[in-house]
Parts: C-alpha cells; sequence; structure tokens
C-alpha cells in the first residue's frame, strides 16, 4: 500500500490531526486540483470524491446553458464538449458529458417511442426537419437501424464483450505496450496522450462510454443490473466505496501477518484465507453506514431543504407598482 509515513510524533489536538490528513485540502471547494484527495495518507482510494464534485458542478452548469436549446442542437453541443474534454486530456469530464449524453438519448428515444419494443425508429427520424444534414444523418441511421433490427440483441452482447476488452487495456507502467491484443490499441493513442503520459486514460473511458450506451440499448443486458442482487449492491455501493479501503487494509494485512508471504503459496494462501471474512464485513459495514449515516443525511438534507426553500413564489412585477 503506497501510503505516507507517519508521523514522528503524537499529535494531540484535533486539528493537528485534520491538518496532517489534509482534510482541508480534501474539502476545499474552490479547489481545481483533482487529484487532491489522493493524499490521504489512510485512504488514497477516496480519490474520485473531489472528481465527482468537480464534474458534477460542470454538469449543472451544462444543463443551466443547454436546457433551453432543441434536444438536437443540446445533443450536438454537447457531443463536442465531450469530444473536446477527451482530446484534451479531461477524461473526468468526458465519462459525465458521456452519462448526460446517454440520459438524453434515452429521454428522445423514450418520448418518440423509439424506445419500446418493436416500435419503429422513423418516430425519431420524424422529430427532426428533412433536407437538413442532421436530419439526413438521423433517417440514415433510422434505415441502418431498421435493417438490423432482429439481431439486436446479438449486436449488443457483441459489442458490450468488446467494451470489455478494451477496458481491460494494462496500464502503460504494467506493459502496456508490449501486452499482445493491446499492441495496436495503444499505438492507435494520440500524440498529445502520448506525449503528457496519459496512455491510459485515452481507451478506457471510450470503452465504458460504450459499454453504458449498449447496457442502455440492449434490454437481455439489462438484466445483469435489476435482479435483486444488484439492486441491493448498488443500494449500499457508495457506502461500500467509502468503507472498502480501511476494511481491506485492515482485514488482509492482520491476516497475511499469520500466514507470512515470505513466497507466493503464503501470500496467497493469506488472501484465499480472508476472503469470507472480509467480503462479509464488508457488506456488514457498508449495510450499516447506509442504513444510519446515508439515510440520515439524506434525510437531513430534505428537511432541511424543505424549510429554507421558499414555496409556491408569486410573480411578482419587475417593477414596483405605483399609485
Amino acid at each position: 500500500m503506497s501510503r505516507q509515513s507517519l508521523p514522528g510524533r503524537s499529535l494531540k489536538t484535533a486539528r493537528e490531526q485534520l491538518e496532517w490528513l489534509s482534510i482541508i485540502s480534501l474539502t476545499d471547494l474552490f479547489s481545481k486540483n483533482m487529484d487532491r484527495a489522493g493524499r490521504d495518507p489512510y485512504d488514497k482510494y477516496q480519490w474520485t470524491l473531489p472528481v465527482e464534485f468537480e464534474c458534477s458542478m460542470m454538469l449543472f452548469m451544462c444543463q443551466l446553458c443547454f436546457h433551453r436549446l432543441r434536444p438536437h442542437a443540446r445533443l450536438i453541443f454537447m457531443f463536442c464538449l465531450a469530444t473536446y474534454c477527451m482530446k484534451y486530456l479531461y477524461w473526468q469530464y468526458f465519462l459525465f458529458l458521456i452519462g448526460m449524453i446517454v440520459c438524453d438519448l434515452q429521454f428522445e428515444f423514450n418520448s418518440t417511442g423509439a424506445g419500446k419494443a418493436g416500435s419503429s425508429t422513423n418516430a425519431v427520424a420524424s422529430t427532426y426537419t428533412p433536407g437538413t444534414p442532421l436530419g439526413a444523418v438521423v433517417a440514415l441511421v433510422s434505415r441502418i437501424c431498421r435493417s438490423m433490427a432482429g439481431y439486436q440483441t446479438a449486436i449488443g452482447m457483441t459489442v458490450f464483450i468488446a467494451c470489455l476488452y478494451v477496458m481491460s487495456t494494462p496500464e502503460a507502467i504494467r506493459g502496456a505496450v508490449g501486452t499482445p491484443g493491446y499492441i495496436t490499441m495503444i499505438q492507435m493513442v494520440p500524440q498529445h496522450h502520448q506525449k503528457n503520459g496519459k496512455i491510459d486514460y485515452f481507451w478506457v473511458p471510450i470503452g465504458a462510454s460504450l459499454a453504458v450506451l449498449t447496457v442502455d440499448r440492449t434490454p437481455v443486458l439489462q438484466r445483469l443490473f435489476t435482479n435483486r442482487f444488484a439492486q441491493y449492491m448498488g443500494t449500499i455501493s457508495y457506502s461500500l466505496y467509502l468503507v472498502h479501503g480501511t476494511v481491506i487494509f485492515s482485514v488482509v494485512r492482520h491476516t497475511v501477518s499469520w500466514t507470512g508471504f515470505s513466497t507466493q503459496l503464503h501470500y496467497g494462501f493469506g488472501l484465499a484465507l480472508c476472503a469470507v471474512p472480509l467480503w462479509a464485513t464488508l457488506i456488514f459495514c457498508a449495510d450499516l453506514a447506509t442504513r444510519t449515516l446515508d439515510k440520515w443525511s439524506l434525510s437531513m438534507g430534505r428537511k432541511l431543504y424543505d424549510y429554507l426553500a421558499v414555496r409556491d413564489p408569486k410573480p411578482q412585477a419587475v417593477l414596483p407598482r405605483t399609485n
């Protein structure tokens, strides 16, 4: 585990402990350094918290800017913005923008009836002005979709497997350049990514985005995420994310210390021995945190919003009325 060394003396005050843990930099609302959480000496796996905050603020800004635009114009602007982010190494923003695009496409399909089984894609094409470049593209896509309607499941499964393969691209420091099956893909990474040492952040975001879109358009794949077990894991997923680092290095470290790790056999036996108590402890802690802290914080936030928000505001005149 890569971590900072422990302080040389006992930290007696809460302020000293918080400063050593870099809590101030982690909770800085105006910092643009999305890697600031990686300095946490206890749990570096929470590096995504600033990323989620910054990217969420960016999505709110995009909704404010584009919510009055027509659907096709909004999709074009969002796609161009996502392309810009990927080109200039903002892969975090790219993922969030693609998620918003997938949601917008789902709303568009549902509003036209194209998202229902057995419906015609003509409904989508009819919403765009014929004779325009965009209308011609949509009409072409509609014809292709109609010709492949009978192969939707097979195509979806094939694309999903291909996305899993792309998302399995090894990191550059782990020999991605010379790994069989990925050599050509690494060579296709843009020069801008290679010069800045961001080879790992090109194919994986693209594969993840395409995987989400494929699952959204393939009902068979959706069963993997709509069953009871998957729904339960989704409910406790955020709490599981928060506690998994501490639990893993608490349980695994002690278990491996019993078995030793002088040989690969001892190390592997220690990992296998701690698998059952590790998962039981993880799910228990995550479930407990979800039922107490998570639900309590959401309830308190909702009550505070209802208390502070103005209910049913009446429209007021821009200028005061004079007698």
